[in-house]
Parts: C-alpha cells; sequence; structure tokens
C-alpha cells in the first residue's frame, strides 16, 4: 500500500521530509549541470568525456550520502544509469550539444528553481503556524493562570471597596480566558486540517520535479539513441529503466525508512474550561459557567475588542482585494499581449532585435493601441525569439497560432485564465477571521 507525506506530520520527521524534497532539487540540479558541461565535452574526445563522467559520479556519491535515509530510489537508479552508459559511449557528437542545453539543461534549472522557492514558502508557512499555535497555548497558559488567581482573590473576605474592584477584575479575566480558550482551540483544529494539506503539496512538489527530471533524462537518452545506431541497445535499456520510475513508489520507501516504527501523527487536545471554585465561594458560582459575562464591568472591554477584530478584518480583506485586483492586471496584460494586432506597415516580422529593444511592458502597449486595428495582419514569428520573453506558455501558443494561419480574418479566441486562490495559508487565515469576527 503506497503511503505519503502525510504520514510524517510529528515534529521529529520534519527535518527528514526537508532533506528528502531538496535532494530532488539537488538532483535536478545536478543533471542540468551534467548535461550543459556534456555539451562541451561532445566537442572534444573521449578522455575529456570519461573526466566529466568521473567528476559527476563523485558527486552523485556525495549527494547519495546527503540523503536524510538510503532507501531505493527508481530516479537515482535512472540517473546512476545514464552515467554508466555515458561512460561506455566515448565518440563525441557535435550536433547533439545544442540539444542538450536546450532541451535538458534550461528546463532543468528552471524547475529546481522554482519548486525550490515553492518548498521554501511551505516551510516557512509551516514555521508560522506552529508558532502561532505555540503562542495560543502559552497566552491560554497565562491568561488561566490570572483567572484562577482572580478567583481566589474574590473568595477571600475583604472591605466592600475592594471587594468591587475584585470582583471587576475576575470578571474580566474570567471573559479574557473563555476568549482565549475558543481562539486556542480554534487555531489548533485550523492546524489540524493545513499541516495534512502542506505535507501533500510538498509530496506534489517532489512528484513533479522527479517527473520532470525522469523526462529530462529520457530525453537525453533519446537523444543519444538517435544520434549513433551502435548506441541504440544501450540508451534502449536507459529507456526502460526511465519509464520504470515511480514516483510515489520512492516516497513510500522513504517514508517507511524514515518513521520505521509508524509514528502517529500527535494530537494536540482540546482545552476545556476547568477553574476551580475555592472552598467556601459557592456564591461566585455564577462566574464559572463556560459563556461570557456582559455587563456594566465587562461590556466596554468586549465592545473594544470586537471594534479591534473588525479593524483587522476589514485591513486583511483590502489587502486580499488589492493582491486579487493586481492579479487580474497580469491577467488582463497578458491576454492583450496574445492578440498582438499590429499593424501591416509597421510589423511585417518580429525579429530578435525587435524583441531586445520592445520588453514586455512596450510590448503590452503596443499591443493596447494597436487592439483597435482592423483588416488582417500578417506576421513572421519565430519561436527562438519568442523564447526570452516572460510571457506564460498560454499567450506563446496563442500568438504562435495567431501567426501560423493569416489567412482568417479574426484571430482566434485568446486563452482564458482562472486563477487558484487556494492557498493553505489564505484558506486559513480566512476561517480564522471569519470565526474571529462571528
Amino acid at each position: 500500500m503506497s503511503q505519503k507525506y502525510t504520514a510524517l506530520g510529528h515534529p521529529d520527521l520534519k527535518d527528514a521530509v526537508h532533506l528528502h524534497n531538496y535532494s530532488i532539487f539537488r538532483l535536478a540540479v545536478l543533471v542540468s549541470e551534467f548535461a550543459q558541461q556534456m555539451a562541451a565535452a561532445h566537442e572534444l574526445f573521449s578522455k575529456e568525456i570519461q573526466s566529466v563522467i568521473s567528476a559527476f559520479r563523485r558527486r552523485s556519491y556525495e549527494l547519495k550520502k546527503e540523503r536524510p535515509v538510503d532507501t531505493p530510489c527508481s530516479i537515482f537508479t535512472a540517473w546512476e544509469t545514464l552515467l554508466q552508459e555515458t561512460e561506455m559511449d566515448a565518440q563525441a557528437h557535435l550536433d547533439a550539444a545544442g540539444l542538450l542545453i536546450k532541451n535538458v539543461y534550461r528546463p532543468l534549472q528552471e524547475v529546481a528553481t522554482h519548486k525550490s522557492t515553492h518548498t521554501q514558502q511551505l516551510i516557512a508557512f509551516r514555521d508560522i503556524l506552529e508558532k502561532l499555535l505555540e503562542q495560543c497555548e502559552t497566552g491560554l497558559t497565562k491568561v488561566e493562570e490570572e483567572y484562577q488567581d482572580a478567583i481566589n482573590a474574590l473568595a477571600e473576605k475583604t472591605e466592600e471597596e475592594e471587594e468591587a474592584q475584585t470582583k471587576e477584575k475576575a470578571l474580566n479575566c474570567h471573559n479574557e480566558y473563555l476568549l482565549s480558550l475558543r481562539s486556542t482551540n480554534r487555531t489548533i483544529e485550523q492546524f489540524r486540517v493545513t499541516l495534512p494539506d502542506v505535507l501533500e503539496e510538498m509530496e506534489e512538489i517532489y512528484i513533479d520535479a522527479s517527473n520532470t527530471i525522469n523526462v529530462a533524462i529520457e530525453g537525453h537518452a533519446l537523444l543519444m539513441l538517435t544520434k549513433a545506431t551502435e548506441q541504440h541497445r544501450r540508451f534502449e535499456n536507459q529507456l526502460k529503466i526511465c519509464r520504470q520510475v515511480n514516483p510515489q513508489l520512492d516516497v513510500s520507501f522513504f517514508v517507511s525508512a524514515a518513521n520505521p516504527e509508524n509514528v502517529p501523527m500527535p494530537r494536540v487536545s482540546l482545552h476545556h474550561f476547568h477553574v476551580t471554585l475555592p472552598p467556601g465561594a459557592e456564591e461566585l458560582e455564577v462566574i464559572l459557567r463556560n459563556q461570557l459575562i456582559v455587563d456594566e464591568c465587562t461590556e466596554k472591554g468586549l465592545n473594544d475588542r470586537r471594534v479591534s477584530l473588525q479593524r483587522r478584518g476589514m485591513e486583511l480583506a483590502s489587502a486580499i482585494k488589492h493582491s486579487q485586483d493586481k492579479i487580474n492586471a497580469h491577467i488582463n496584460v497578458c491576454q492583450r499581449c496574445s492578440r498582438l494586432l499590429l499593424s501591416p506597415e509597421s510589423c511585417r516580422c518580429i525579429d530578435a532585435d525587435w524583441l531586445n529593444r520592445f520588453p514586455l511592458v512596450q510590448v503590452s502597449r503596443v499591443c493596447v493601441l494597436a487592439s483597435g486595428t482592423k483588416g488582417r495582419v500578417t506576421c513572421e514569428v519565430k519561436r527562438d525569439h519568442l523564447a526570452g520573453l516572460y510571457l506564460s506558455s498560454c499567450c506563446i501558443s496563442h500568438l504562435l497560432t495567431a501567426a501560423s494561419h493569416p489567412s482568417t480574418s479574426q484571430p482566434p479566441p485568446p486563452p482564458t485564465f482562472t486563477p487558484d486562490f487556494h492557498h493553505p495559508s489564505v484558506s486559513f487565515l480566512w476561517a480564522l477571521f471569519s470565526h474571529l469576527c462571528s
């Protein structure tokens, strides 16, 4: 039965999960750098190729030693097999150098950078959750002690004036304790829901990165296979190994080795209202109930807390609205760029020099100004020239489709964008805010 990262929610296993994810990122960098140096080595003799293979075998061994646990890993097996097959092949292929850089090095570098940044954000988010939970626990303990001290002071027989002040303090402490209790319990409930989501997303990052590395290695093997007939047998075996890569099985082996005793995720228990009544103070039983007390002593404090929470809620809603407006603005720019309705007189061919002189912002402005142009536009768009633009893949594909069909009177409809705002951090903060304001 396949196991998942959600079984590794114990705090003692957090570092193991992080190291396991970082190992796949470092492997992506390792494979990408290997492809870059192999592209240069293909222009030299077999002796230089052997030197590169030896260097990367040593680095691969060091990376394997840095893994948290030594478990069978199909993606590492595919990588080591690639080293062996490349060592046997000492022939130079000059035309393979450019393809290795384009199909292996650049994609893996981008994946390693993006996935590593995403993982760091998830790690920081989990640390914030745990720190928030710890602060709630500490605050609840402090408020509970103050409440107990106030009850004990109220139970003592004092003068009438001091008794009124003591009662007011006890009532305020009661309300503060009850609010802290419910807030802490709500935070614990959200932590139980959010932590598995964070672990599941980190598992998806590992699987995506592993699949990308597998595709890159498979592409390398296919390139070598098509360049030399005598390499057919060896790289066909490499393809079989690549196609047997199973990231889910790798994760299952890692989870079994990192958690051999199947330690469950620690269950954080909810807190209960359990302040004790001192002996001889039965008349104070009315303020020991699990409910807020609203009277002339506590009404001002409760109203101030409510106004403060409402103000914080409005600031949070404004920040969310501002972020959503920025995302919508970027989406509109991409949609306008996808049309690229330039006049035939001003742009018959979009070459590399034109793209270098007009960055994305200027291209967007030109597209907006030319959006009202009527008639058919004929443009020669080359993929290599578009590779340097920071456009989304949807916009680039749509632009190439419009340029490859100049006979049509209207360009195809632009792609639609459906942003996903269901990040665990947003859902957790919004749920907490809704509970506090209710």
